[in-house]
Order: structure tokens, then sequence, then C-alpha cells
């Protein structure tokens, strides 16, 4: 598995579970699996790291629409045709995380519970003893409907101990005849009961996942919901808790959200880096109104080696931070502050007016870096030398651009201390 030196203990977990994990990258309008675990790569990988086709469309609409996704996939088996069950997230601009577990067995169980559940009373007593000792929660509801053969109501009509224990009632026969709604006070406002409703709609099985809040709207708990009707008037609802697998998606997530920040942020000022700059770049540049005229101001610290050799590279520090503060502070919502490196900074501002002047916004440039820091050691004002280039977007490239820049600093510079 190719991982960053810094991922390697998560992937190293990983690399042993049974879940399915991967990333995709999109490339030319093809998804390519980037990494994965052993699981992975035998589910996902088609050719040499091609991403199996069936994925495509939901790797593509998570990238579209930021929105999590669920898709099932099979491959042939001995007994049957395995089948995993998908969640595909986008991860980033050009990728997306895809965490799947096998859920054959699970889907066994349900067909076997439902097709048990239409046969004869003899038949559904022994159903009944099954479900009583099964440890998956289970729950049979009739479907009412309107004149207009609109759902109305879902009464529950059977459910096992397992199902009434998750209810925190000790008495399955204690649940019968109310409402799905009234079991789920929060079914509508999660979603749970539109989710049976699509199931009823399709006529095909589907799976819903509901997670539970605190108070605070603090998520703390998460069940699989899998809804298969059963003709018109009835559908069968199996749960399980999935808190721990859950928590595994959410704490990857959060990685690999942190560290696509990491690195497109400098670590000491938080500012953006040169990475992020090209990435915003390139996205304005593919924007409708690729004539808009952008400027870089190019801003170089003046003597900071000399704080850095007489205060110490923690002073040094302390200044490259108030500066990068003061100049994000400078800029529009749309601009960009970025450190470069050192003591270097670039100032991206977007849709200028053809005829724009920069003067003005230099010399706010100057009066908000040039003014007096508070550092432990001492008291010192930083001074700064600035240089501009513009241009439109059909015409930027970053490296000439900065170039520019770079040499009316130097030039500036140059100015001030002949001046």
């Amino acid at each position: 598995m190719d991982t960053e030196p810094r991922d390697r203990p998560l992937w190293a977990a990983l690399e042993i579970s049974p879940d399915a994990v991967a990333i995709a990258r999109l490339d030319e309008g093809e998804f390519f699996l980037e990494s994965s675990n052993l699981a992975g790569t035998q589910w996902y990988a088609d050719g040499e790291r091609g991403l199996r086709e069936d994925l495509h469309g939901a790797a593509a609409g998570a990238l579209t629409y930021g929105a999590r996704g669920r898709h099932r996939i099979e491959r042939p088996g001995a007994g049957g045709p395995a089948v995993l069950e998908v969640a595909v997230t986008r991860a980033a601009a050009d990728r997306v995380l895809l965490i799947g577990r096998d859920v054959t067995e699970t889907l066994a169980e349900q067909a076997l519970l439902s097709a048990a559940y239409e046969q004869t009373a003899q038949v559904r007593a022994v159903l009944q003893t099954a479900l009583d000792a099964t440890a998956l929660a289970f729950a049979v509801y009739d479907v009412t409907r309107d004149e207009h053969l609109a759902v109305t109501g879902l009464p529950l009509v059977l459910i096992n101990p397992a199902g009434a224990a998750q209810l925190e009632v000790a008495d399955p026969g204690d649940l019968t005849g109310g409402d799905l709604r009234d079991l789920f006070p929060d079914a509508v406002e999660s979603g749970m009961w539109q989710a049976v409703l699509d199931t009823l709609d399709a006529h095909v099985t589907t799976t819903f996942r509901y997670h539970e809040t605190d108070a605070r709207g603090v998520w703390r708990a998460s069940w699989d919901h899998t809804m298969a009707p059963v003709g018109d008037d009835r559908v069968v609802v199996t749960w399980r808790e999935v808190t721990a697998d859950e928590s595994r998606q959410r704490e990857l997530s959060r990685a690999h959200a942190e560290a696509h920040h990491a690195s497109r942020h400098d670590a000491l000022t938080g500012l953006p880096n040169r990475l992020q700059l090209q990435e915003t770049l390139r996205a304005a540049a593919q924007a409708p109104d690729r004539d808009e005229s952008v400027a870089l101001v190019y801003v170089d610290l003046d003597g900071f080696k000399q704080v850095n050799d007489t205060l110490g590279h923690a002073s040094g520090d302390l200044l490259l931070q108030a500066v990068a503060q003061r100049l994000a502070r400078v800029v529009r919502a749309d601009d960009l502050a970025v450190r470069l490196g050192g003591d270097e900074f670039v100032l991206l501002l977007r849709r200028l007016p053809k005829d724009w002047d920069a003067t003005g916004f230099v010399t706010r440039c100057h009066t908000a870096v040039e003014q007096p820091v508070v550092l432990p050691a001492a008291e010192i004002v930083p001074r700064a030398s600035f240089g501009l280039a513009m241009a439109t977007l059909e015409d930027t490239d970053l490296d000439a651009l900065l170039e520019q820049a770079d040499r009316q600093m130097y030039s500036n510079k140059q100015a001030q201390k002949q001046g």
C-alpha cells in the first residue's frame, strides 16, 4: 500500500481490517486506486489499479455533490455472489474515500426472515421462535394508505425481543400496534420515515443509517436499518448498532481532512501555502469569467535575518506570525494571503477593475505591516518591501507572475536602501 510516512500507523491498522478501504483518484475522467488495504484491492480493483466500472458513478457523484453515497457491489463466490455495501465520500477535490463492509450474511438472513414470515401459521410459529433467539433487531410493519394510496401510517405487527430491547421495552407485545413514528419520535426528522416510503415506492430493499445525537446535537451512536417491502402492504425492518463502524469512518474522514488542510497551509502561520495558491488560481482559471484581472503582491520583510540572529528564532517566528495576521486582515474574503517560506509572503488579489491603481492598496499594506510588534525580548517595528504584478486569469502563469512581482519587490527594496 502506498502511503505517506505520517499515515503509516493508521494504514497499518487498516491493512488487516476486514473492511475494504481505499482512496480513488480522478485522473483525466477515469478513477484509479491511489491506495487501498488488501480487502479494498480485492473488491475495488479493475486490472492493475483501475477502479471497477460500477463504482465510477458513485465516485463521480461524491465528487460533484460532496455528499456521502452508498452503493452495493457484488463478486462471484462459491456459494453465490458476495455483496459489499460501500460508503463513498469526497476526500479532496479529485479524490474519494471508499469504505466497504461485507453484508452478504446480513442480506441472506434478512431474505430468510422475510420469506419465512409469508409462510403458513405453523411456519410463523417457528419463525417467532427464531426471532426470539436472534440478536438481530427485527420488526414488521403494516402499511396503511388513504384513498389516493398515500401512506398514512406504519403500525407495528411484530417485533422480536432484540428489537424491543433496543427500544428499552421488556415485553415486545407492549409495542404492537404502535406507529413507527411513535416508536422513533425523530423518524421524520432523521429521514427514516422517508427511507421507508422510498422502499415501498421502489419495491426494493434499501438501507438507512440512523444517527443518534445528544441534546446539543453532538453525535453519539449509529444504527443501520435495512428495509425490505413485502408486497404493497407490509415492510420488514432489521437494524443493528454500528457505532464502532461509524466512529472509524468519522475518524478516518477527520484524519484525511486534517492531512488535506496541513498539505495546503503553512504550519507556523496558518496561512495558505504555495500549493493552495496554485489550486486557487487553477480553479479560478476554469471559471467562465477568464478575463478577470488578478494581481500578485510579493512581500519580503526587511532585516528579518538580523531579528533571528540577535533575538533568536523564537522571536523571529513570533514576528512572522504577527505579520501573517496583519496581511490576512488586509485582503478581502475572496483574496488570499500566502506564506511562500522564510520571510516571503504573497497576496493574491482577484476581480480587480481594469484600471485598478495599486498605490492605495500597497500603502495600506505598509501601514498594516509596519506597526510595532511587542516580542518577549524587545519591541520592534517590522519593515517590508512590496512588488506587484498583474495579469488576466487567461494569461496567468504563476511562476512567471511570481518572478515579475519578485523583481519589482527587489527593485523597490534597492530603491529604499539608496533613498
